[in-house]
């Protein structure tokens, strides 16, 4: 959808703004893992973008134009795959690990064939090499076994606690861990929903209007109402974690590399890597 400015904004039409969030509310949210004063909240887990709870208030979208009061209630934030990524990439660490230790166990079973706790470790790595294919299918929304993805969830279920120690622990931690996305004021956002103009609410900052005069601004609200970040919305660290201004800018655009090609690329090195891992487990 194209981007309409607010000054042109029609009512009763469905379009696509860009802007920087400004409060609308006199308190801020606070996030609960990051603790981040925010308009909008929401907390996920893994590389799902299936929101587990949220919290969302009023909030002000402007631009050079003009600004536009954004009402939601359960709106569609898409959250950039940073997470997912960040889990892909873990992935792929822990396959080169799980291939370097069965290179050392196959040399320590040529030196002893009979070494039983060699051949059972390389057993259950053989398994964890599986179970980290069915994690990467997993966030990519693919199936690599189970038959479906809720088989297949099941499956890495059962079998995480291979990876409790050493090679797959941090693929098998990131996937059940819990982050974050907020929306702060000076982000700048793209927001597609219905406009309207419509009575300002009490309570909402500049709401201006003077004693005559009834007080009403553009509304957006949710049929649904879509807000995206710049390249989405940013996922923030949990609690434990350093945290930063969020800069709204994909950590891969900072490197020099597109989205896509970073995906391409990850993609190749995860593909070579599995490659290799099968040709020792052969």
């Amino acid at each position: 959808m194209d981007v309409t400015s607010i000054a042109d904004a029609e009512p009763g039409r469905r379009l696509r703004f860009e802007g920087v969030i400004r409060p609308a509310a006199s308190v801020a949210l606070r996030s609960p893992l990051g603790d981040r004063e925010c308009v909008y909240w929401d907390v996920r887990e893994g590389a799902s973008d299936d929101v587990l709870e949220r919290g969302v208030q009023p909030f002000w979208l402007e631009d050079a134009t003009g600004r536009v009061l954004v009402t939601p209630v359960q709106p569609e934030v898409g959250a950039r795959g940073e997470r997912r990524t960040a889990l892909l990439d873990q992935v792929v660490s822990d396959v080169d690990a799980v291939a370097a230790r069965i290179r050392e166990l196959k040399e320590g079973l040529r030196e002893d064939p009979n070494r039983r706790e060699l051949v059972q470790e390389r057993r259950r790595l053989a398994k964890v090499a599986t179970l980290l294919c069915a994690i990467r299918a997993e966030a990519n929304g693919n199936v690599h076994l189970g038959g479906d993805l809720a088989g297949q969830r099941e499956w890495i279920d059962r079998y995480a606690h291979l990876a409790d120690d050493g090679p797959g622990a941090g693929s098998v931690g990131l996937r059940v861990q819990r982050w974050e996305t907020v929306l702060c004021e000076g982000q700048r956002v793209a927001i597609e929903g219905r406009i309207d103009r419509a009575p300002t609410p009490p309570g909402i900052a500049g709401r201006g209007g003077g004693y005559r005069t009834a007080p009403t601004c553009l509304t957006l609200s949710d049929e649904p109402l879509v807000i995206l970040g710049l390249g989405d919305a940013a996922p923030e660290p949990p609690i434990d974690a350093p945290t930063h201004a969020p800069t709204g800018e994909p950590p891969a655009e900072r490197r020099g590399l597109t989205p896509f090609e970073s995906r391409v690329i990850g993609g190749l090195l995860a593909l070579l890597t599995l490659g290799g891992l099968l040709y020792l487990l052969r």
